[in-house]
C-alpha cells in the first residue's frame, strides 16, 4: 500500500512528466522546447537537492571522499542545530556538500542554457508557446515543491547523506543522454515522420523512467527492484559514522579556545580568499574599471563590497569550526565537545598520549591575544589538536601531567594484576 505523502509525491512525479505530452499534443511543441523545459528542471532540480541535502543525517561514503569542497573542513563536524521548530536540523558537514552544488548551478547551468540556446533549429521555444511553457515551469516548481516537502515529513533525510541525496537527482547527466535524441527530432520538426514522434516518445519516457526510480527510491521499507539496481551507487555514496560518548561525571578541567583568535583567522582567510583565482582577478578587474571611471574612493568601497561576502563567509565558517569547541579533561579522557551542535567531536585516552607539543599560528604570532595550539601525538601515529587557547603552555603542562599520572596508575594496575596472577 502507499501511503498519503508517498501517493502525493507520485501524483506529482506523473503531473510534471505529464506536462511535455500536454504540450506536443495540444501546444504544438517542438523538440527544443522540450529541452528547454528539461533544461530549466535541471536548475529546479539541483536547487531541490541542495535544499534536502542539508539535512541529510547520515556521514558521506567514499563516493563522498577525495574531493576538494568549499570549506571542507566541515565535513569531519559532528551534531547539528535547528535553526527553526518546523524544519529539520541542519548538519555542518552537509555545507561543504551544498554550496559546491550551488556552485555547479551558477557556474554550469547558466552555459548549458546557452548550449541549448544556440543547438536547436528554429528557437529555444516554438511559435506561440510561452505562456503554456510559463505555465508548464511553474508546474515543474510547484511540483518539486511538493516532492520536497514530502521528503522532509517523512523523514527520508534520516536515511540519506548529503551525497546520496544529490546523487539520485542528477538531471544534468540525463539531459546529456536525451540531448542527442532532442537534436535528432528536433532535425525532423514539422515533417510529421513518424521517427520524430518516435525520438519524442523515447525522450519522454527516458525522463520518466529517471524520475520514477528517484520516487521509488525516496520510499521506506523493502527497496524496490529499481532501488536494488543502484545500491552499490547508494552504498557508495552513504557511509558509517563511529559514535563518540562522553565519560560520565564532570570533568576536571575544561580549555576553550579564543573567540577572537577564531574570527580573526577566518577574517583573514576571508581576505586571502577573495584575492585568489578566479575571485580576485574580478576584483581586480572591477576595482580597477571603478577606479578608472570614478575615483579612488569608489574603488575602495567596490573592493570592500566584492571582499565582504568571503570575508563574512569564512567568519561564519571558522566560527562553527572552532569557536565552540571546549576541550573536556577528565581522569583518563580528553573530550573535544561541542557547545553549539551538542556533540562530541572526538575522544582520546589519555594513556594512549605520547607526546604534547604546542605551536602558533600566524593569528597566534601576529597578535597579542597569546593564544595556541596544544598538539597532541598519540601511540598509534594520530594526531589531536586543540586550537586557539589561551595560555597554551600551562594547558600544555597540566595536559601532560595528568597523561603522566594515568599512564603511571595503569602501568601500576598492570603490575599488581600481574603479581596477583602469579600468586
Amino acid at each position: 500500500m502507499i501511503d498519503e505523502n508517498r501517493r502525493l509525491a507520485l501524483a506529482s512525479v506523473l503531473g510534471i512528466n505529464a506536462l511535455p505530452v500536454v504540450g506536443i499534443v495540444w501546444f504544438g511543441w517542438h523538440a527544443s522546447t522540450l529541452l528547454v523545459l528539461y533544461w530549466f528542471e535541471a536548475g529546479v532540480v539541483l536547487l531541490r537537492g541542495a535544499f534536502e541535502g542539508l539535512f541529510a543525517a547520515l556521514p558521506a561514503g567514499p563516493a563522498g571522499r577525495g574531493h576538494v569542497f568549499p570549506f571542507d573542513e566541515l565535513q569531519s563536524k559532528r551534531g547539528s542545530i535547528q535553526f527553526v521548530g518546523w524544519l529539520p536540523p541542519i548538519y555542518p558537514r552537509n555545507v561543504p556538500v551544498v554550496l559546491n552544488t550551488l556552485i555547479v548551478l551558477a557556474l554550469v547551468w547558466p552555459l548549458a542554457g546557452i548550449g541549448v540556446y544556440a543547438v536547436v533549429v528554429d528557437g529555444p521555444l516554438s511559435p506561440g508557446a510561452p505562456s503554456s511553457v510559463a505555465l508548464a515551469a511553474g508546474g515543474i516548481v510547484l511540483g518539486h515543491g511538493i516532492t520536497a516537502i514530502e521528503s522532509l515529513r517523512t523523514g527520508r533525510y534520516e536515511r540519506e547523506s548529503a551525497h546520496s541525496v544529490l546523487s539520485q537527482r542528477h538531471v544534468v547527466g540525463l539531459l546529456l543522454s536525451l540531448l542527442p535524441g532532442a537534436l535528432w527530432v528536433d532535425a525532423a520538426d514539422g515533417s510529421g515522420a513518424a521517427g520524430a514522434w518516435i525520438g519524442l516518445a523515447a525522450i519522454v519516457c527516458t525522463k520518466f523512467a529517471f524520475d520514477l526510480y528517484e520516487w521509488s527510491a525516496s520510499g521506506s521499507g523493502d527497496p524496490s527492484r529499481i532501488e536494488r539496481l543502484v545500491s552499490r551507487v547508494r552504498a557508495d555514496s552513504i557511509g558509517e559514522e563511529q559514535s563518540v560518548e562522553t565519560p560520565d561525571g564532570e570533568p576536571i578541567e575544561r580549555f576553550r579556545p579564543d573567540a577572537h583568535a577564531v574570527r580573526l583567522r577566518g577574517a583573514a582567510l576571508g581576505a586571502v580568499h577573495g584575492v585568489l583565482p578566479l575571485s580576485g582577478l574580478a576584483l581586480a578587474a572591477a576595482t580597477g574599471l571603478t577606479w578608472l571611471w570614478l575615483g579612488p574612493a569608489e574603488a575602495l568601497l567596490v573592493a570592500i563590497a566584492c571582499l565582504l561576502p568571503s570575508v563574512l563567509a569564512h567568519l561564519l565558517a571558522q566560527d562553527v569550526q572552532f569557536g565552540h569547541l571546549e576541550y573536556r579533561l577528565y581522569e583518563s579522557e580528553l573530550v573535544a565537545y561541542d557547545r553549539l551542535l551538542a556533540a562530541p567531536q572526538w575522544r582520546l585516552s589519555l594513556d594512549a598520549v605520547s607526546e604534547c607539543h604546542t605551536a602558533s599560528g600566524i593569528v597566534d604570532r601576529r597578535t597579542s591575544l597569546g593564544t595556541g595550539t596544544i598538539r597532541v601525538e598519540r601511540g598509534d601515529g594520530e594526531t589531536e589538536r586543540l586550537v586557539f587557547l589561551p595560555d597554551v603552555d600551562g594547558a600544555a603542562s597540566r595536559l601532560e601531567d595528568r597523561a603522566r599520572k594515568e599512564a603511571h596508575s595503569r602501568r601500576s594496575d598492570a603490575v599488581a594484576r600481574g603479581r596477583d596472577g602469579q600468586s
